[in-house]
């Protein structure tokens, strides 16, 4: 290397390169020792008489790719060799040779177009008070230059990395306070501390803000790793600047010398405190789902994808007399019986293809051979959207299998009651039909004088008994139409029926009643026909039974009204009246059978509570709706609704 003084020191002699020597020797000199010890540039750069290169050594058409003669012709060559990046221009340039700032550092790029980094080392030399040249060294620091890029990128990035971490990188003496030597930026956040305060134990040693309890734990774990020269993890807790106790999990290892010397630990610490509390609250949720499953009357099953028992609850025990460690392991068919397999497996198929088993009933066997009705919920476990298992619920429905027995027995019992009451109604209700027309026919010819003239007053009481047994022969003929619909044998006989003239004609058979009771009916209905698709008569019954409530329950003086709407292809008829009304908490019974509303308000006019639920069966059984709107002393509107006829 040529120093300050220009002395090179070579082979450990020292030339003294004199400038009063002249220019031939001086050339010589360097020449033969530069071929004889370095690969470096060495160089003259003379102002006088003019500038340029008067000296470079041949080394630069390695590091340059420009011969020595190229540098001798072009006096700006050191120029034109700069980088377009580089900063530095020619007076720059000549200025740190005349004055010696030496060891400039720029970029360079070669004859073949290679970027390379150099460093200049010169030296002015002066005559007569004057700086007449410049002398020096240029050095390829290529490879030097771009491990320190290299590092400081590296530095860089590990400062960065250390920052971002979520804990706090350390190096530390392995001594009982842990005396740290290096801290990252990270222990604010962990601890409570700046580096510089935990570094050398300046404000507190780290074995401080380690908890007490865990400080033993801490100081075993570590030297036991390090004797065996292995790197250790370990949990334990400290406290924070704030006094808040944190879980932290920590792993290092030592760091030993080539001599074999542990010269320090190093390792990262991170808070672990939230996945300490989430692994407690799984925990107490385990143990509390555990004792839930273990006093449970179900079963909690588990099987693999071939049909293979993972986990079954301790309530097994009970039920079937296996022991858990029997039934673990094992395949399904151990608790099923033969008949069962094809279900079983069938039901494991469709929840292996992502389907769900709900209220499925299979049979099992007990480790006695005693056969079990169950019940079982099921659903697939997924596991990285692949299924790899079955989970459910097993539940003993025997009880409930013996209450459906039973329940079907009786139900069987009552519906043979059903049949022998309907039948003995039928039976009962025909058996009064003939006495009934006899009754009828015989006092009919009476009042008309057949057996001739009878008296004012036994004409009174035949029309009295007359009114009773068309009374009697209505109440009979309900009875027979309930007992026929409960027995699925009411039939319709279906024809297109014009609304208006049914409506008519039933209005009219009831002037007489409603005039001999002071009331006053009104029809509203449209002239243009409206068809249907009915059975005329039941239609007709339908709307008898309904006109017939309003003027029992209607008081004199009050308005009865008909009124027909049409509404696409419905058509509905309502019949209100001003009557007594009924309160809203009977509105929903009106239509079953043998209601009748409270006694204190329907106590004088008597029924069998058959009417409305015959209405009700009646316009069901075309495919139609009733309803009922009233209030209690405002009166009632019953509404039927029918599809309209095609045609």
């Amino acid at each position: 290397m040529i120093h300050r003084d220009f002395n090179t020191v070579i082979n450990g002699t020292t030339t003294s390169l004199d400038c009063d020597k002249d220019h031939d020797s001086r050339a010589r000199l360097i020449s033969r020792l530069l071929a004889e010890n370095t690969r470096d540039i060495i160089f003259r750069y003379q102002f006088e008489p003019q500038f340029g290169f008067d000296y470079i050594s041949p080394s630069c058409l390695d590091i340059t790719g420009y011969t020595a003669e190229q540098f001798y012709r072009d006096p700006e060559i050191l120029v034109k060799l700069l980088h377009p990046d580089e900063t530095v221009d020619s007076s720059m340039m000549h200025n740190d040779f005349v004055f010696g700032l030496g060891l400039s550092q720029m970029c360079w790029i070669c004859r073949d177009g290679e970027t390379i980094w150099v460093e200049i080392d010169s030296k002015p030399v002066v005559q007569d008070g004057q700086v007449v040249a410049v002398e020096g060294i240029i050095r390829d620091i290529t490879n030097r230059k771009l491990a320190d890029i290299k590092l400081v990128k590296s530095q860089r990035s590990m400062a960065t990395l250390l920052c971002n971490l979520p804990g706090m990188a350390y190096r530390c003496k392995n001594d009982r306070q842990w005396t740290m030597e290096f801290v990252s930026a990270g222990s604010i956040e962990l601890t409570g501390y700046e580096p510089d305060e935990l570094i050398e134990s300046k404000l507190l040693p780290f074995n401080d803000v380690i908890v007490a309890q865990d400080r033993q734990m801490v100081w075993a774990s570590v030297q036991v790793a390090v004797a065996k020269r292995q790197s250790y993890q370990i949990t334990y807790r400290i406290m924070s600047r704030d006094g808040q106790i944190k879980w932290v999990w920590e792993q290092g290892q030592g760091v030993f010398t080539d001599a074999g010397q542990l010269e320090a630990i190093e390792g990262f610490i991170t808070d672990i405190t939230h996945n300490k509390t989430v692994e407690a609250s799984l925990k107490a949720s385990e143990e509390k789902y555990r004792a839930l499953i273990e006093a449970s009357d179900d079963i909690i099953f588990q099987l693999d994808v071939s049909g293979k028992i993972e986990y079954i609850s301790p309530r097994v025990t009970a039920l079937y007399g296996w022991d858990v460690s029997e039934l673990t392991g094992e395949y399904i068919k151990l608790t099923t019986p033969r008949a069962e397999l094809s279900n079983a497996f069938k039901a494991i198929r469709t929840v292996l293809k992502g389907g769900t088993l709900k209220n499925f009933e299979i049979t099992q066997r007990d480790k006695f051979g005693r056969l079990i009705p169950m019940e079982v919920n099921a659903s697939p476990i997924m596991k990285n959207d692949k299924i790899v298992g079955i989970h459910g619920i097993m539940r003993d429905i025997s009880e409930r299998k013996h209450t459906e027995i039973e329940l079907r027995r009786v139900n069987e019992s009552l519906k043979e009651h059903d049949k022998m009451k309907n039948e003995f109604v039928s039976m009962v209700s025909h058996e009064l039909r003939t006495p009934l027309c006899i009754f009828k026919n015989i006092v009919s010819n009476i009042m008309a004088g057949v057996f001739g003239k009878i008296n004012p007053k036994l004409h009174n009481n035949l029309e009295m008994a007359n009114s009773n047994i068309d009374r009697l022969a209505r109440i009979v003929n309900d009875f027979l139409d309930v007992s026929k619909i409960e027995a699925g044998k009411m039939r319709l006989n279906i024809a297109s029926v014009e609304m208006q003239n049914m409506i008519s004609e039933v209005v009219e058979t009831f002037l007489p009643l409603i005039h001999s009771k002071n009331l006053h009916i009104k029809v509203v209905m449209q002239d243009k026909p409206i068809m249907v698709s009915a059975d005329k008569d039941k239609l007709i019954q339908v709307l008898t039974n309904l006109l017939s409530n309003s003027v029992k329950f209607t008081p004199p003086r009050g308005v009865i009204t008909v009124t027909m709407n049409n509404y696409n292809e419905q058509v509905a008829v309502a019949v209100s009246d001003t009557g007594i009304g009924i309160d809203a908490q009977n509105i929903e019974k009106l239509f079953d059978r043998y209601f009748q509303v409270q006694k204190t308000i329907t106590a004088a006019i008597p029924g069998t509570g058959l009417g409305l639920a015959i209405v009700k069966e009646l316009v069901e059984m075309h495919g139609g709706k009733v309803w009922a709107e009233s209030e209690l002393g405002k009166g009632s509107t019953f509404t039927f609704v029918l599809n309209r006829s095609n045609n």
